[in-house]
């Protein structure tokens, strides 16, 4: 008996509901039509679960989901860059602002290359790294090379601002693969303009998609992606085979890992 029904509801090509299907034969799958509201209202009000990836959640879309059981997250998401402004991996300083999962397996990518690396977290050193924690002030000011690595919430909205990037080195490269929230978008762009931080590479934009006017898709010491980050054909692969194995764990009534619960 097939599990479901399981709703994708973002809008998706038909190579993607392939592959989707292909990793997830045991699924009665739901895509939508296209990306207006109707249809992800269609696809969702008779689904037991729910798989979301860039699209908002309406909250008033759950009142219309009685059925519902669960609500996946699907994930947690520099050539243009002038080369003379672009620091030397093997020989800097990068600082890694967040330390769970991915600020960890960044770590481990970047040792082999050469670089110190540092960090800095909310909830203190971690016991786990023989890494060197050091404060957010610090950090700022050590790195050649800085990287966002935590979610977006109240307390990290904006928290790279006019004075946390003021206290950036000349030159230095702010790199946000995690929430475009986390920094202050007018600074930046007056901050870039000054030379400090001398580049920024951003998969992610406060709005999205990016507004056509925004100073940074002209700027030419910034690189902007769409999002785009996260959608590798490996990690396609991965990130399917992770929320199809929880959904499959709910309706096998087998628990769910704790830290993928929120």
């Amino acid at each position: 008996m097939a599990i479901g029904p399981v709703a994708v509801p973002e809008p998706s090509t038909v190579e993607m509901q392939a592959q989707i299907a292909r990793l997830c034969p045991d699924f009665d799958l739901r895509f939508p039509a296209s990306g207006a509201p109707e249809d992800f209202l269609a696809v969702v009000q008779d689904a037991a679960y729910v798989v979301t990836r860039g699209l908002r959640f309406p909250p008033e879309i759950l009142a219309q989901a009685p059925k519902l059981g669960l609500i996946h997250q699907w994930g947690t998401g520099v050539g243009g860059i002038p080369l003379n402004q672009a620091p030397d991996l093997g020989g800097c300083t990068v600082g890694l602002i967040g330390m769970g999962a991915i600020g960890r397996a960044v770590a481990k990518l970047l040792v082999p290359f050469g670089c110190e690396v540092i960090y800095t977290n909310a909830s203190g050193p971690d016991s786990g790294s023989e890494l060197r924690h050091v404060e957010f002030g610090e950090l700022l000011g050590q790195s050649d090379i800085v990287s966002l690595h935590l979610p977006l919430t109240a307390s990290t909205r904006g928290m790279i601002d006019a004075e946390a990037l003021a206290r950036m080195r000349p030159g230095a490269l702010l790199v946000n693969t995690a929430r475009g929230g986390l920094i202050d978008e007018q600074a930046l762009i007056r901050a870039l303009r000054t030379g400090r931080p001398g580049a920024a590479a951003l998969d992610v934009i406060a709005t999205e998609p990016v507004v056509p006017a925004s100073p940074l898709l002209s700027m030419e010491n910034c690189i902007t992606l769409p999002h785009v980050a996260g959608r590798t054909r490996d990690n396609f692969d991965r990130m399917v085979s992770h929320w199809a194995g929880n959904i499959r764990a709910l309706a096998q009534r087998r628990a769910i890992d704790p830290g993928c619960l929120v």
